[in-house]
């Protein structure tokens, strides 16, 4: 698997550090942000294009 594999338009590739590849990483459709809260954790996200809002449209659905 080659590097342009990961990031076709059938993939799904997530970046923990994604300000480490600025300006060669391509524009996120999501953000995924995980937070402490006490000894749980809370998830937000945020899309960032089309294809983000449909994701998360698919996770309310489910």
């Amino acid at each position: 698997m080659g590097i342009r594999d990961y990031f076709s338009d059938d993939a799904i590739c997530l970046v923990e550090w994604p300000e480490k590849g600025q300006g060669i990483l391509p524009s996120a459709d999501l953000d995924i942000e995980i937070r402490y809260v006490g000894e749980a954790r809370e998830i937000a996200f945020t899309a960032n294009s089309d294809y983000g809002r449909e994701l998360i449209s698919q996770l309310e659905l489910n």
